[in-house]
């Protein structure tokens, strides 16, 4: 099992004795991986025989094992720091076995399709020079002004979230830390099958437990925000 953007260890410590197959870990940040590695070895998995960990980026990783290498590939909170999907799904597909199984778990939103809901939020904080500040983002993205249309209840509720989350950290944040950095590449999960789907891997329902049979599988039923996305590749 290839995790993909494994940071320190979250997704690998949660896997790790439910039966779980070898893992290797790979992130482009190594003082993250140095700390995957410590917490796995405190649960008593061996670094040799259970799992390794590999500095390099997710579009990279096709340098550094074979084709059709892992049978399960999981990428948790890590795609949406891309761009463009299809370059690293790509490479994740060409390191999936045959009947491999991708499995894409993330947050979801609309917040940052349109400009305007970048400026609404903005427009939530207060700081010096706000208002100077307000209208020479204006000036300069005339698309601010466009009016935001939010596609579903579940959106607007998961957008909602994304904006009272960033709230809040402005109040926790420390004094070191830069002003604002609120901009990644999250999109809606339709985003993720439509991708999958285009690469030509299978996105039937997957049944995981009793009452919970959904692709995408969303982990809060009442908004779309935090999901898993799967597909498996043809034999």
């Amino acid at each position: 099992m290839l995790d993909v953007g494994a940071g320190t260890g979250n997704t690998a410590c949660a896997i790790q004795g439910l039966d779980s197959p070898r893992l290797t870990l790979i992130d482009p940040a190594g003082k993250a991986l140095d700390a995957a590695d410590s917490r796995l070895i405190e649960r008593d998995l061996d670094a040799q025989h259970d799992f390794t960990t590999m500095q390099t980026a997710d579009t990279e990783a096709g340098r550094s094992f074979d084709r059709g290498t892992f049978d399960i590939v999981v990428s948790v909170a890590s795609l949406h720091h891309h761009g463009e999907l299809s370059p690293p799904m790509e490479v994740l597909l060409n390191l999936l076995s045959p009947g491999g199984l991708l499995l894409l778990a993330d947050w979801h939103n609309t917040m940052w399709e349109l400009p305007s809901r970048v400026r609404l939020l903005l427009e939530g904080f207060n700081w010096p020079d706000k208002k100077e500040d307000i209208t020479r983002f204006l000036d300069m993205y005339t698309l601010l002004a466009e009016p935001t249309h939010e596609p579903s209840l579940a959106m607007r509720r998961a957008n909602t979230m994304v904006c009272e989350f960033w709230r809040a950290h402005t109040e926790c944040r420390t004094s070191e830390e830069p002003r604002f950095y609120l901009l990644e590449g999250h999109r809606p999960p339709e985003a993720y099958l439509t991708m999958m789907r285009r690469l030509g891997l299978n996105t039937d329902t997957v049944d995981t437990n009793p009452g919970l049979t959904a692709n995408p599988l969303f982990l809060r039923p009442e908004a779309s925000i935090l999901a898993v996305t799967s597909g498996r590749k043809g034999i």
